[in-house]
């Protein structure tokens, strides 16, 4: 896909997309490809054995034109997330951008009160050390060039609204992890930027999604109105064109942010700060029970325990 001087933002830059044999990775990586990338797709196969569906993206996006390179292993591996990036450079000579976008959904249990730590233990792998380890594995060598460009993959859930427990501590852990490399890396010339990406996805549908999001609206977490714009979101392809543009030299400059895209809608959260309740001084000694009842009682929400 040209800009408006027929250029293409992603001509010639080597990039790795992971999760990539479905729903927004898949998306995210056809973006790159039409936009002049040369891409490594990734995706843990079906079952994680099944290279199948990751094949036929890279061989789709090859048959459009583009350059695809089809990798299959789980990036909570950190010697096949270093293996991963490798191919990228032994491919194309180098890694400008990395997408992480692998993940699986909230498990069916996912209260703190019954969640099987077995769950938590498989999602907060894939989407933290699979982060991570791929984030370890490419940084370096964007540092050392002096260029490049991290995207990876939140949700509105860090905020803790819904999706129980284990997704939204996962998400909240990528999107700070975000925030610290950018801080890490901008002196090198690398900008790290997370995404959290509204799409009717394989994730994000059927009976299961479903039934989650009308148990919210039973909860009031959601309202009717916000639970139909949920169910009838657009497709990644709306998401896609933010995660490439971060990669591009017209996002210079942006770097440390975390954007929220579903369909049209554009936003991006303002950096969390604290607000300053009180700050007396040491010589009056601690806070008593007393005091700390008073300062806090307007925190107090109607209907907690």
């Amino acid at each position: 896909m040209s800009g408006p001087d027929g250029a293409r933002p992603l001509a010639g830059r080597n990039v790795v997309v992971t999760g990539a044999s479905r729903g927004i990775g898949e998306a995210v990586a056809r973006r790159a490809a039409a936009e002049g990338a040369n891409v490594v797709v990734n995706s843990s196969g079906a079952g994680g054995t099944d290279p199948g569906p990751l094949t036929a993206v890279a061989e789709s996006i090859t048959a459009e034109g583009g350059t695809a390179v089809a990798s299959v292993g789980p990036v909570e591996d950190l010697d096949y997330a270093e293996q991963l990036v490798a191919t990228c450079v032994d491919a194309f000579g180098s890694i400008d951008a990395l997408f992480a976008v692998a993940g699986v959904p909230s498990p069916r249990r996912n209260s703190i009160l019954d969640v099987d730590p077995a769950d938590w233990h498989r999602l907060m792998a894939i989407h933290v050390d699979g982060t991570f380890n791929c984030c370890r594995h490419a940084a370096p060598l964007m540092a050392a060039q002096g260029r490049g460009a991290i995207v990876t993959t939140g949700s509105d859930s860090w905020l803790g609204d819904y999706a129980g427990t284990a997704y939204p501590a996962a998400k909240g852990a990528i999107t700070s992890l975000t925030w610290a490399m950018a801080r890490d890396l901008a002196p090198h010339g690398v900008r790290c930027n997370a995404v959290a990406p509204g799409a009717r996805t394989p994730m994000a549908s059927g009976e299961g999604f479903q039934r989650r999001i009308a148990k919210l609206v039973e909860e009031g977490t959601l309202s009717p109105e916000e639970a139909e714009a949920v169910l009838t979101m657009p497709g990644p392809e709306f998401v896609a064109p933010l995660y490439t543009f971060l990669a591009s030299d017209a996002a210079a400059g942006i770097t440390g942010r975390l954007f929220r895209a579903r369909g049209g809608l554009l936003e991006v959260h303002p950096t969390p700060g604290a607000e300053t309740l009180a700050d007396r001084p040491v010589d009056e000694g601690p806070w008593q029970p007393d005091e700390l009842a008073a300062l806090l009682a307007p925190l107090a929400v109607d209907g907690a325990p």
